[in-house]
This record gives C-alpha cells, structure tokens and sequence, in this order.
C-alpha cells in the first residue's frame, strides 16, 4: 500500500470520526433541549412557593392598585415581568419564555468568554454540560426571579466583552443589580 492511499484512509477516518463525534454531541444537545421544555411545560408554575408571591403580587398592583412586595425584600421587576406573563398568556406560555431564556443565558456566557464567536466542538460541550447539570437546570426552570437575573447578567457580560456602550448594557448591569 503506498503513502498516498494511507493518508487517503487517514483523512476518511478522520473525516468520519469528527462526523460521528458531531453527530452525537448534536444529538444529545437535542435530547436536552427537549427535556428542557418538556420539563417547563410539565412543571409550569414550579415547585417554589415562589412563583405564586410574585404572580400575586402582580395581581395586587393590577386589581387594588399598590405595591405588596412578594418577599421581604421584594423585586419589583421580576414581579412585573412574570407576573403580567402569567396573568395575560398563561404560565405554559411563561414557562416556556423562562426555558428560552435559560437557553440564551447559557449561549450568552459562553459567547462572552470565547475568544472566536464560532460554534465548536467546545462550545457544544460546553452547552451540553449546562443544560445537563440538575442544579441549574431545576434552580432556572422555575418562575422566579433566578433565571431573569442570570439572563440579565450573561447579556451584560456579553455586551461588556463586545465593549458596546449601550442603554441595554446599561439596563442589564441596573436590572442585575436590582435582583441581587
């Protein structure tokens, strides 16, 4: 067998090993995202006590018009966001918005710690490690104010990488402080 049909067999191993390897980091990437909305659509309102402050918290601001703060502390914008969610689309909707969400937050973090903005075979691992990890994922799938703090603060390190002055930067740098 000479050289040049060694390297040929060479290269379609190669070729095939990275397919495959591909392939199955897709896959499994799919697999997860499905659990992922399946779970939200499963368990929409949540296992956290919560979920039903804030919602009714939202529900005393539109029907007697005042401010009762869903904890202690309150949160004023997760209580607006998902509490006007919630009682105009239903919590199947918001639940899914929060998965979605989810999702995004995980692209943003590592979009803003990657040096090539390319989707690779690291970025996936990556990604499937994310999703694939039972804290995060049951600690963000609820209708809390958890998951639109971490969105809030992957968009704003995102746009602090791309070094973009924005109001949105802004907004998300203000809103992530407002939830911690």
């Amino acid at each position: 067998m000479d050289k040049s049909k060694k390297d040929d067999k060479l290269i379609y191993w190669n070729l095939y090993y990275n397919n495959f390897e591909n392939f199955f980091i897709n896959f499994l990437i799919l697999i997860f995202v499905i659990f992922i909305f399946y779970l939200s659509q499963k368990n929409y309102y949540g296992a956290d006590h919560d979920t039903f402050a804030i919602i009714s918290s939202f529900i005393v601001m539109v029907e007697d018009g005042y401010y009762s703060p869903s904890r202690s502390f309150g949160n004023i914008l997760a209580e607006i966001i998902f509490g006007f969610l919630v009682f105009f689309s239903g919590a199947k909707i918001t639940s899914f918005i929060v998965a979605l969400l989810f999702i995004f937050s995980i692209l943003n973090f590592y979009f803003a710690f990657n040096q090539s903005n390319s989707l690779d075979i690291r970025s996936k691992i990556f990604f499937l490690l994310c999703v694939s990890n039972p804290i995060l994922l049951f600690d963000n799938l609820n209708i809390i104010d958890f998951i639109l703090s971490l969105f809030f603060f992957s968009a704003g390190c995102l746009l602090i990488k791309k070094k973009k002055k924005c109001f949105w930067n802004n907004t998300s740098f203000f809103c992530n402080r407002m939830q911690t």
